[in-house]
């Protein structure tokens, strides 16, 4: 027996610039939508009609972010937070005070992240001396907050059969120090239904997440995932990225034939490969043409070669496989484009993604936007960014990077993520940092090159529309029409006529997916 709701006396913001009263909804899907009359007059036709008076609350299409790490995100739960950390001495005072109040968290050592060397009083990175000085009995590892970088005490480098005189390791070696800590399954389950209900109590519907990067423990997790979406409901929808550090890796994957679940739920798939072709812009692994400003012999770190780059994607373009690329410098943004355009046959069809692409030239962008390239954003990485930035790249290019503005003006298919746990996963301050061009403290006062701001409905439907479009989704999801699915937040504030200044505020009230309630404030 099918379940017939409807909504009515509401601000229902249906996408693109246009709004209704009412929904009508059944099972899973929109059935009906207009003013209270039209679809009052459709809901005559059922029996049962569940009917919700929304007394003019906003509603808006639930957020579907484009590029997360959810499961990692969860493990995160469970280790040492040291965003706050203002020195390398309260980085130390607070593992050290970690460590005495959470022994069972630490039998095996000390993991922690979120640390950022600009942020401390001598600006300096973290060394395995200072690691030392936590202890030197259990492998301590330290994850920069872009996780890129780590730092690693002695007894970690010797566990790991590392050698490092400063205890800093980059970009794939920063995955290998995973293998000190052995993880409880049932544990990993719990933290990842609790990171999935923070997920929901944001508003956000759909995560297209990347939870995959090690070839040897790809089975375990997706029989982890299947496991999870079968005994529970309260889940977001989750699109697995599926990450390599060769081509080789991705040809045995290929063989084994792991590209599926083996669970019929729309809630779980499996979607893109995804490669790095750079590091990041805090840690100075970003790929740039012209070096850094504080460091001119440096000019980033290539992960990926381009001619194994071309590979990748080549053997994508044969699987019929959508390729998302980690590019954050303008060379890795650029070159990655270029093994695009090279191996694609028949135009993007398969909307390969660039992700990240922060520091662009107009010309970089117009090459994208002429190859029908999509870009996967996160505006909230403005909110260290803009403060970092001009210490890194000369000025010239600063305008025309974090191009929000630009890309949709020249066409490009953009959608929003947060790269969570590398930032936080709230979509209000990320539509904040689009909308507003400021960090959480509304500096600067004017903005961060203000031609790139955004209109509220433009950021929205980036983070709607455009990430269902990434997921090749953009006729079921990510608007609140008609045959689309039930995917929908209700919000304490109508974002869409209070200040601007205080989007990063807004808080969800209920949010639904297929038409059931998952989460209420």
């Amino acid at each position: 027996m099918s379940t017939v709701k409807m909504l009515y006396n509401g601000k229902i913001y249906q996408g693109e610039g246009k709004f209704c009263q009412a929904l009508l909804i059944e099972n899973n899907k929109i059935i009906g939508c207009g003013s209270n009359k039209e679809v009052e007059n459709l809901a005559l036709k059922f029996k049962n009609v569940e009917k919700t008076n929304l007394a003019g609350k906003c509603i808006i299409a639930g957020f579907n972010d484009s590029h997360i790490h959810l499961l990692k995100y969860s493990r995160q739960l469970r280790r040492a937070q040291l965003q706050d950390c203002k020195s390398k001495k309260e980085v130390i005072e607070f593992c050290r005070k970690y460590i005495s109040e959470n022994p069972s968290l630490v039998k095996e050592g000390l993991q922690g992240r979120g640390w950022n060397q600009d942020n401390f009083d001598d600006g300096k990175l973290l060394t395995k001396e200072d690691l030392d000085l936590i202890s030197k009995d259990i492998p301590v590892v330290l994850v920069r907050v872009c996780g890129h970088m780590c730092c690693c005490n002695s007894k970690a480098l010797e566990l790991l059969n590392l050698k490092s005189e400063d205890g800093i390791l980059t970009e794939n070696d920063v995955n290998l120090t995973s293998n000190l800590f052995a993880e409880d399954k049932e544990q990993l389950k719990q933290n990842f239904l609790k990171a999935s209900e923070i997920a929901l109590s944001c508003g956000i519907t759909s995560v297209q997440s990347q939870d995959i990067d090690d070839l040897n423990k790809e089975l375990d997790i997706i029989a982890l995932l299947e496991e999870v979406y079968r005994s529970n409901e309260n889940l977001c929808r989750y699109h697995l990225q599926v990450g390599f550090d060769s081509a080789d890796s991705l040809k045995k994957a290929l063989n084994k034939d792991f590209y599926k679940f083996n669970i019929q739920d729309d809630r779980l798939t499996i979607g893109p490969i995804k490669l790095f072709k750079d590091g990041s812009l805090g840690a100075k692994t970003a790929l740039v043409y012209d070096g850094y400003i504080d460091d001119e012999n440096n000019k980033g770190l290539e992960v990926v070669t381009h001619q194994e780059m071309k590979e990748f994607v080549r053997i994508a373009e044969i699987n019929n496989l959508q390729v998302i690329v980690h590019a954050i410098g303008d060379r890795a943004i650029d070159e990655t484009c270029d093994a695009f355009i090279c191996q694609m046959e028949k135009g993007n069809k398969l909307r390969h993604v660039v992700n990240h692409c922060q520091i662009t030239s107009y010309e970089i962008l117009k090459k994208i936007a002429q190859n029908n390239i999509l870009v996967a954003y996160q505006p909230i990485f403005l909110q260290y960014d803009l403060h970092m930035a001009k210490n890194r790249v000369k000025e010239y290019l600063l305008e025309s990077s974090y191009a929000f503005k630009t890309a949709l003006d020249y066409g490009i298919k953009c959608s929003f993520g947060t790269d969570c746990p590398v930032e936080n996963l709230n979509p209000f301050f990320n539509i904040h940092c689009a909308v507003n061009r400021q960090d959480l403290d509304y500096q600067p006062e004017n903005g961060y090159y203000p031609q790139e701001n955004l209109t509220v409905t433009q950021a929205i439907d980036t983070y709607t529309i455009g990430s269902s479009y990434q997921q090749f989704m953009e006729n079921s999801k990510g608007k609140l029409e008609k045959g689309y699915l039930a995917d929908f937040v209700i919000i304490d504030k109508d974002i869409f006529t209070c200040d601007k200044k205080d989007i990063k505020n807004i808080k969800v009230l209920e949010t639904v997916i297929g038409g059931k309630t998952v989460y209420k404030m």
